[in-house]
């Protein structure tokens, strides 16, 4: 794994441990978190060097970085940590399928679970809410103020946070992506459809 300045292209570290496949490294202001050893790896932003690592019981995955000083974790158990104290704020087990790569925003833990879309208290784990579609949630999942965005093979949908229901769908399904102006990008492998949602969203 190796830094760079992101506005210049400078190299400013590589590290030396042996990384394994298949995630991505989670940064904030101070940090960079990866999986290493079945734990999480936490380094110096600025230098690449292993500063202490949280026990996880991680698979080889991307950490998700919280708004509350935490790190959260997932598949059988989500799972928050405390970045300072490394101690387990909450835990909350799946009763079926795994529970997939989540959205944090909003005071919410978004994930999918036996293709029921949940939402989680981010800060004591509760469940707040979830919701049931009648297609295969396959996309990642993007997280807003006031809405979530999710998608199946053929449909993507605008899920309202205050409701919880559909505000809108588009006849297109993929990966998704959300631009800094609001425009919201599906990617199906073959076609991309950008569409302009509304301002807030």
């Amino acid at each position: 794994m190796q830094g760079f300045n992101a506005l210049t292209g400078e190299h400013l570290w590589q590290g030396n441990a042996t990384w394994d496949d298949h995630w991505e490294p989670a940064v904030n202001d101070d940090y960079v978190f990866a999986p290493y050893n079945g734990d999480i790896a936490v380094l110096n932003h600025d230098n690449g060097e292993m500063l202490f690592s949280i026990d996880a019981n991680l698979g080889s995955q991307t950490p998700v970085l919280g708004t509350h000083n935490n790190v959260i974790t997932y598949g059988a158990q989500l799972v928050s940590y405390d970045i300072e104290t490394s101690a387990v704020r909450w835990t909350t087990s799946a009763s079926g399928g795994s529970y997939q790569m989540p959205a944090v925003g909003a005071g919410l833990v978004v994930t999918v679970q036996d293709n029921v879309l949940r939402a989680f208290n981010e800060l004591n784990g509760a469940q707040v809410w979830q919701w049931a579609p009648s297609q295969r949630l396959q996309s990642n999942i993007i997280l807003t103020a006031s809405h979530v965005f999710i998608a199946s093979d053929s449909t993507t949908f605008a899920i309202n946070l205050r409701t919880q229901e559909v505000d809108w769908e588009y006849s297109q399904g993929g990966q998704l992506s959300l631009g800094k102006e609001g425009e919201l990008l599906i990617s199906n492998g073959s076609d991309l459809t950008l569409i302009a949602v509304q301002p807030g969203l």
